[in-house]
Formats: structure tokens, C-alpha cells, sequence
């Protein structure tokens, strides 16, 4: 294990892994900092590729590891743009009165990635067309791939919420420019 631990940490590759247990919903994500003994420090990152906490393992405790998946890879892309991503301000547009309409077509002339909420249900995409009570949305994946189609009653609509850091990570991922909100 320290050998491919020391490999990750030489071209500073994203790695998943897990401790103790397989479990990949309690993976840990991260940058190989450096190794001493028989300890490896890891710079965790969060879903935007941002450092967030150093953490100490012992290196026998590690039971797998993940290296070049697509989930990494993007995590990688996005280390340079993470936090930047996260910086700029969620708008929402609530589904109150006529101007919710107004705010859908604007929505959808601007080809603009949007989360659509039904109360704590969501999808993520880009508006494709409205037709008379219905809403077509190109549905897209976290990593900006295609997820087919979606059609939804405007009013099962609760909220939507645009240029939020998720819907800027898929634009960054999909091959967007993210630099100006």
C-alpha cells in the first residue's frame, strides 16, 4: 500500500480510499501530503476539490484505494477552479404568481443550468422547452454527462435554483467557462 500511496502523492493524484471497513459511503478523498513511517498525512477535499482538513492515518488501517476514477478525475479538474466556484452567490427563483413563468423563459433563453426542486426531490439541467403546463429539461449528471430527458408539471415546481456552486461545478465539468459567474 505505502507504494501506491507514495505514487499518488509523487503526481498528486486524487485518491479514494477507505479504513478499518470497506464502506464507500465513509470514503475519505483526498491528496497524499506526505509519508513518514508508517503514517501517511492526506490533504481531504470536498465535492469541489477543495482542501479541507488534513487528516494522520495509519497506512495499515488503509483496506482500499481508488485512483483515476471518473469521480477523482473530476475532483482533479477541478482543484485549480474549486474555490472559485464556490464563491459566487445561489439565486432561486420560487414558484409565486405569473413571474415565475417570466423567470422560466429567461431560464431556458439562456441555456442556464438550473436545479428544479420539488420540496426535497430535485433534478439538475438546462431548460429545453415549456409547453403549456409542462417543463422539458435535458437532465444532466454531476460531472455535466447527459441523464436523458425529464418532463414535470410547473406546478410540482417548488424552487429553482441557479448558478449555485453545484450547477458552476457541472458547467466546469461539461467544459464551461465558470471565471466571470
Amino acid at each position: 500500500m505505502k507504494k501506491i500511496l507514495k505514487k499518488a502523492m509523487k503526481y498528486q493524484l486524487i485518491i479514494s480510499f477507505c479504513i478499518d471497513k470497506i464502506n464507500w459511503d465513509n470514503r475519505i478523498i483526498g491528496y497524499v501530503d506526505s509519508i513518514q513511517n508508517e503514517n501517511v498525512s492526506i490533504n481531504e477535499v470536498d465535492v469541489f476539490g477543495s482542501v479541507v482538513k488534513k487528516l494522520n492515518i495509519r497506512i495499515d488501517k488503509i483496506l482500499i484505494v481508488e485512483t483515476n476514477d471518473s469521480y477523482n478525475e473530476h475532483l482533479q479538474k477541478l482543484k485549480k477552479e474549486g474555490d472559485n466556484i464556490k464563491k459566487e452567490k445561489t439565486s432561486y427563483y420560487f414558484n409565486k404568481g405569473e413571474k415565475f413563468f417570466e423567470k422560466i423563459n429567461l431560464l431556458k433563453s439562456e441555456s442556464q443550468i438550473c436545479t428544479i426542486f420539488f420540496d426535497t426531490q430535485y433534478i439538475t439541467g438546462i431548460i429545453a422547452d415549456i409547453k403549456d403546463d409542462i417543463l422539458f429539461v435535458k437532465s444532466l449528471g454531476y460531472s455535466g454527462t447527459n441523464e436523458g430527458e425529464a418532463f414535470c408539471k410547473i406546478d410540482s415546481i417548488s424552487k429553482i435554483r441557479y448558478k449555485g456552486p453545484f450547477e458552476r461545478k457541472i458547467e466546469f465539468l461539461k467544459g464551461g467557462d465558470v471565471s466571470g459567474g
